[in-house]
């Protein structure tokens, strides 16, 4: 969704910018946006794609100026087009922490540039508030994530925890069925051997087949 509008942005600063530099920056930016999402609909780890997006961003700004081979002023970067998603694919890649540092760190580049001729040569008021305007929404979307990150942890371990719960309470059940056949076994087989033993009138013989009756039982 954001490569279209870069793509429109772009037009009228491609004949300023040099050739190399739009075939491995703007091809890589294109091509990882490209392959995103056919990783995401076949199952795929995006990771290192969204990582590798977010630094191809990154290192485009950086090279911005040296990559501008004319004198003419320029504008703004059709780049800041790509940052929100770029901040959301380092977090991706990442962590969020790491998202919030890539919005810090894009965002200040994109302003130095912006002082530049390459960038419009604004004033530092202008840049700063192109700063402002960039780091917001980044910020917003990260902590949103954060916060529904946070919400998955904790519905992970209530389920987990109501698992443990459950197969504790079916263990205990199982346990005390066990204690039910056993207790029967040495109440009726045992306990009758025990008896029969002590009683003179039953023959040994007998007493020992009770008595191997109620190990087998055990």
């Amino acid at each position: 969704a954001s490569l279209l509008p870069a793509l429109f942005i772009s037009l009228p600063q491609l004949p300023n910018l040099s050739q190399v530099w739009l075939v491995l920056v703007g091809g890589s930016i294109v091509g990882f946006s490209l392959l995103m999402p056919l990783y995401a609909w076949a199952s795929s780890d995006i990771r290192w794609l969204c990582g590798l997006y977010a630094l191809a961003n990154l290192a485009g700004l950086a090279t911005w100026p040296l990559a501008w081979h004319t004198t003419e002023v320029g504008s703004a970067p059709w780049l800041w087009v790509c940052l929100g998603v770029a901040t959301v694919c380092a977090a991706m890649a990442t962590t969020v922490s790491m998202g919030f540092i890539y919005a810090g760190v894009s965002a200040l580049i994109f302003g130095a540039v912006r002082m530049t001729l390459s960038g419009g040569a604004v004033s530092a008021l202008t840049a700063m508030q192109d700063v402002l305007a960039l780091v917001v929404l980044p910020t917003a979307l990260l902590l949103l994530i954060q916060s529904f990150a946070q919400a998955v942890e904790e519905l992970d371990a209530t389920t987990a925890e109501s698992q443990r719960v459950e197969a504790d309470r079916a263990i205990d059940k199982a346990i005390g069925q066990r204690r039910t056949i056993l207790d029967g076994i040495i109440h009726d087989q045992v306990m009758t051997t025990l008896v029969a033993a002590v009683q003179t009138d039953h023959p040994r013989g007998e007493v020992a087949d009770l008595a191997r009756s109620a190990l087998r039982s055990l």
